[in-house]
């Protein structure tokens, strides 16, 4: 008796469960009653982390991705690194935050629909084939009943609330980004991937390429994969610069800084799964939804060759959430556009 008074001291003071089960089944019962508790009252969960440099120094951003397992909405944002220890210090933006107060129409997003030729890119804004305007009308099976149409379900994916389709406002925000999970974010900067080894007109194009206005131009991008059905790249800011008119240290980011530059949809979440008629990203706006992997691979981004030009290029995949994998050129991500 002493024994299982001290245990059950342990878990109240842990803020844990406690509970006797003397067969399986009801200890099976109890223990994913508790661990549903504990999920239930989590915040936000961090899962992954990417530094705007490789060395720890005075303009090292730290931009972490996390997810609620209260309505499976994703969270990214930047800090600075504070001290020698690499730890998380102030906030410099937070991309849910900056994402909620843009219009829906401002932003950029795409996909691919079945042309003469194949496929080709669309904005989501623009005419999508008829196999998947018809499966995005289609109510998943099971769902309460919506009168929403393929237009109403377009609108909503981009960030347009709707009556018969799952609210994403808390707290007068609405959460844009679906839950970061297994998608590690990927930075982008101005990287040398030493292709000036290489030989050739390799070689000559890519120093070329390095130098010219576009690519010094261009801002640094974190790009991620969400279980809200796209892969999102926001622009990682500026790193700070040192104001000399000033004895302090003059924290000047980018106004651009957590703004999303574009999303990218595969074509594969706009069409009907195994399963029923409805296009499978339609799961996600029931207002009963449970959680399932979308677009839940982490991307990679290298310098490629072809064509007799190079470019940036990223290749990610859906993970867990599907078969597809994609590529975009993302050369000039602030200038993304459907041919990408």
């Amino acid at each position: 008796a002493a024994k299982l008074d001290d245990l059950l001291h342990a878990a109240v003071n842990s803020r844990g469960g406690f509970f006797s089960a003397a067969d399986p089944e009801t200890f099976a019962t109890e223990l994913s009653g508790v661990l549903k508790n504990i999920v239930a009252r989590v915040s936000a969960s961090g899962t992954a982390a990417a530094t705007s440099s490789a060395v720890l120094q005075s303009d090292t951003l730290l931009y972490t991705a996390s997810f609620r397992s209260t309505d499976w909405s994703g969270t990214l944002v930047a800090r600075e690194v504070s001290g020698t220890d690499g730890a998380a210090g102030v906030l410099k933006w937070d991309a849910e935050q900056i994402l909620s107060s843009t219009l829906p129409s401002a932003r950029k997003i795409f996909t691919s629909k079945q042309a003469l030729l194949g496929r080709e890119g669309v904005s989501l804004s623009g005419v999508l084939d008829a196999a998947q305007l018809a499966a995005l009308s289609v109510n998943p099976t099971g769902a309460a009943a919506t009168t929403a149409t393929a237009a109403d379900r377009v609108a909503w994916l981009r960030g347009t609330e709707h009556p018969g389709l799952r609210s994403r406002v808390v707290d007068g925000v609405t959460r844009r980004i679906g839950d970061l999970v297994n998608s590690d974010p990927q930075f982008m900067f101005k990287r040398d991937f030493g292709n000036t080894l290489l030989g050739g007109a390799e070689r000559s194009s890519y120093i070329t390429f390095r130098n010219s206005a576009t690519y010094k131009a261009r801002p640094d991008t974190l790009f991620v994969g969400s279980n809200g059905g796209m892969l999102h790249a926001f622009h990682a800011g500026t790193p700070y610069i040192d104001n000399p008119l000033t004895v302090a240290v003059d924290e000047i980011i980018d106004p651009d800084a957590g703004k999303e530059l574009f999303a990218y949809i595969p074509s594969e979440l706009l069409l009907p799964g195994v399963t029923g008629a409805h296009a499978q990203i339609n799961q996600l706006m029931r207002p009963d939804y449970t959680r399932r992997p979308y677009v839940d691979g982490s991307p990679a981004v290298a310098d490629a060759y072809w064509d007799s030009s190079w470019k940036s290029v990223l290749v990610g995949s859906m993970g867990a959430g599907g078969r597809t994998v994609f590529a975009l050129d993302v050369t000039d991500p602030e200038s993304f556009d459907a041919a990408k």
